[in-house]
């Protein structure tokens, strides 16, 4: 049932000041849905078509029990709130003005306005006008359900944006009233607010696309209280209805359109009607099905799986050019995704609910009241465990709940032991604060290590070997300490030999305590021009060790001899070596300068080309081979080198006629033997009047044989004659040539003509082998 109170606000105005203003209200003080007005007044002059005032409050609240009493000024605006009890809220108002004026006031008076926004009331008075204000209040204070009227009414405040909410009887026999629009919607006729499933949170931007999105509620089949978007919205009493709960409206109430093009459907039931705006659903960033053309989707708190809700499809066709409702269900094949959002249309719930709450893990605790009405904070604990979380996955402790019909359980584990790891210096190593007892502990940190000790001669060094007590099964905090065990060894020190700059290292050892160092081969001194350097010994004197240690070298510097030099100019045909000290150079053909101390003895050797012969250096003097003693100034010396004179000697010659021909010929020769071949492998023979040494260029090299020794049987019967290889061919003597190739021309180089020698002959004077 409903009372009815009015408000009788009486203005006169003249062209001078207000009067005062009474409000008195139809019934007695302590109405039991009203427990007083308040009343203010602006110093603005602002609209009233807004329910959202910033502006600046000048006055005062001069308003007591029932009445009020200023000196208001004209043209600005004024609001008068009723203050309700628990429960109860202004369902409507109303306000006429009544001129009491002069015809002209009464033609101003359309510009007399007011605004009504829940249980405030905001008004302006332009002209002199008597105003009525009647507010409809719900009959039963502290109620306000189903069980006390056939309606209600809910102001309600999202992001700051100012809504109400009206709910009927529809007649469903459920002892629930159905909210006349969605959630988050302006009036009866737009559209509300998208929410995906299981966020009390409106999807403002853009909806999740995500099948693992975050905010489902999972522990139960239905949503709870505090993941009800209506709970969170509109408050105790308020909640998202079943799929059953909409099955049972759709087959009670007529359901309509009165124009095809318009987004609205209306059902009516039990004399009231509601309103449910096709507002299609969010996906990502865009609205799918938003008009007449698609569907109407609403959630319901029941769920079909794990991951798909149910939800109550206002399908539309069309027949005929006129429209009409189709399929209305909110089950059998009406589910869909938790990540989509769509509108939520409320139920207010006078019923009765119970909370199960298991604190403990164990024990229930029940809490009776309205929905989403909120218990005292409920605090999860048990002894020897720890709190780990609720079974919705919540980890709040303690936690408030919301009344519902749902259970919830506290989810422990069994209290952890603590182990502590010390070093042997009772410095902590690592501790493990997650040890369940009866389990043994164990070590994440690295291995212990315990420095080494050491005196003048010894050094004890530490080996880790476990912990004491030895690691096993705990109950109860544990500490542990690093066991090591020791050995002693002698101390070793570093002994360092340098050279005698002192800083480079010559040799570096580890050596034992009171051992003797091992002193490194004797080091060596690079020389200057005026001074040698030889090694006397170290520096300390090199004794057994008792510490780090550095030994420096030692040397005596002695003066050196000064040097000459040895110039050889440029020469050709020849070679050039100088021999020093058993060390010989060759000069290059450009010739050369070479130093050596005072007092050295050098030999100077010039070697003709093959066909030249060593002419004389250029001091005149004609060894080829010659030796500066003791050099004691710088010395130059070039050779020359002259060709040798040609000459052609026949194959068959006489000695006197050989004499004869040459007698011209000087100095060295080079001899061909005219028609002269030989075959390779064939033997033959060769004397020649001159004496030569052949070489490695030479055709007849590796070829010439000489007799060595002629043996004759005893009888008298054989001769063995042996030979052996030579290169050195003399004058008149028998050769025999085996020549491993053909030669067609032989040469001899740098011959000198000797007097003819007597013929050889055998030792024994009875075999003769002569050359002829």
């Amino acid at each position: 049932m409903k009372k009815l109170f009015s408000l009788i606000l009486v203005a006169l105005i003249s062209s001078q000041m207000w009067g005062a203003i009474n409000v008195t209200i139809n019934g007695t003080p302590g109405y039991s849905g009203v427990s007083s007005f308040t009343g203010l007044y602006y110093s603005t002059n602002n609209s009233v078509t807004s329910s959202t005032y910033s502006v600046t409050y000048t006055g005062s609240s001069v308003l007591s029990k029932y009445s009020y009493s200023s000196n208001p000024t004209a043209n600005k605006v004024y609001k008068i709130t009723v203050n309700c009890t628990s429960g109860n809220a202004v369902t409507a108002w109303t306000c006429s003005y009544t001129s009491v004026a002069s015809a002209a006031a009464v033609a101003s008076a359309t510009k007399n306005s007011y605004y009504a926004d829940g249980n405030t009331i905001y008004f302006k008075l332009t002209t002199s006008a008597s105003v009525s204000l009647t507010a409809t209040v719900n009959a039963s204070a502290g109620g306000g359900g189903a069980g006390g009227g056939s309606s209600q009414t809910k102001n309600y405040t999202i992001s700051g944006t100012n809504y109400t909410m009206n709910a009927y009887d529809m007649g469903t026999n459920d002892n629930i009233l159905w909210g006349d629009r969605a959630i988050g919607a302006s009036s009866t006729t737009t559209v509300g607010l998208y929410y995906q499933y299981g966020n009390v949170t409106a999807c403002t931007g853009t909806a999740s696309t995500s099948y693992s999105y975050s905010g489902i509620y999972t522990a139960t089949n239905n949503l709870p209280a505090d993941k009800d978007p209506a709970t969170a919205a509109l408050g105790e009493g308020w909640r998202t209805p079943t799929s059953t709960e909409y099955t049972t409206l759709i087959s009670k109430a007529t359901i309509s359109r009165t124009s095809s093009t318009v987004q609205l459907v209306t059902a009516v039931a039990n004399s009231k009607t509601i309103n449910f705006y096709f507002g299609g659903y969010k996906y990502g960033s865009s609205v799918t099905g938003a008009s007449f053309s698609g569907n109407g989707y609403y959630w319901t708190s029941s769920k079909y799986s794990s991951s798909e809700a149910y939800r109550l499809n206002l399908s539309h066709s069309t027949s005929s050019g006129s429209g009409y409702i189709g399929t209305k269900s909110a089950s059998g094949s009406n589910h869909t995704y938790f990540y989509y959002a769509q509108q939520v249309k409320p139920v207010y719930d006078a019923a009765n609910y119970t909370l199960t709450v298991k604190a403990d893990g164990t024990t229930s605790t029940t809490y009776n009241g309205k929905w989403g009405a909120s218990t005292t904070s409920i605090t999860a604990s048990k002894s020897g465990y720890t709190f780990v979380r609720w079974d919705d996955g919540n980890t709040s402790n303690p936690r408030v709940f919301k009344i519902c019909n749902a259970t919830y359980t506290a989810v422990f584990e069994a209290q952890k032991v603590t182990a502590t790891f010390k070093n042997y210096d009772n410095t902590t190593l690592y501790t493990n604060n997650n040890v369940t007892p009866g389990t043994t502990p164990t070590y994440g940190g690295s291995t212990p290590t315990r420095p080494s000790t050491q005196t003048e001669s010894t050094v004890t060094t530490y080996t880790f070997t476990g912990w004491s007590p030895a690691l096993g099964n705990i109950s109860t905090n544990t500490t542990y300490t690093a066991q090591f065990s020791s050995s002693t060894t002698p101390r070793q020190y570093t002994i360092r030999f340098l050279m005698d700059d002192g800083t480079t290292v010559l040799s570096t050892a580890q050596v034992a305590y009171n051992a003797n160092p091992i002193e490194p081969s004797e080091p060596t001194k690079i020389g200057t021009e005026e001074y040698s350097y030889n090694f006397t010994g170290w520096t300390p004197a090199v004794t057994a060790v008792t510490g780090d240690q550095d030994y420096v070298a030692v040397f005596e510097q002695v003066a050196k001899a000064p040097k000459y030099n040895v110039t050889i100019g440029a020469f050709a045909n020849g070679s050039v070596t100088l021999t020093a000290g058993g060390e010989t150079e060759v000069v290059p053909a450009a010739g050369g300068t070479y130093q050596y101390e005072e007092g050295t003895t050098i030999i100077v050797k010039a070697v003709p080309a093959k066909g030249y012969h060593f002419n004389q250096w250029n001091d005149a003097n004609t060894a080829a081979s010659r030796q500066v003693s003791e050099i004691a100034a710088n010395t130059s010396l070039t050779p020359t080198f002259a060709a040798n004179t040609p000459f052609v000697m026949d194959d068959t010659w006489e000695q006197a006629a050989f004499t004869s021909n040459c007698a011209a010929a000087t100095g060295v020769l080079t001899v061909t033997l005219k028609d002269r071949t030989y075959s390779a492998g064939q033997w033959a023979t060769l004397s020649v009047p001159f004496n030569c040494t052949l070489d490695q260029d030479d055709a007849l090299y590796n070829a010439v044989y000489r007799l060595n020794t002629l043996t004759l049987s005893q009888d008298g019967g054989s001769v063995s004659f042996e030979f052996i290889r030579t290169n050195v061919v003399d004058a008149n003597e028998p050769y025999l040539i085996v020549p491993r190739h053909d030669i067609s021309t032989v040469i001899f180089y740098g011959v000198t003509m000797n007097t003819p020698a007597e013929v050889s002959r055998t030792t024994d004077d009875r075999v003769t082998f002569v050359s002829s």
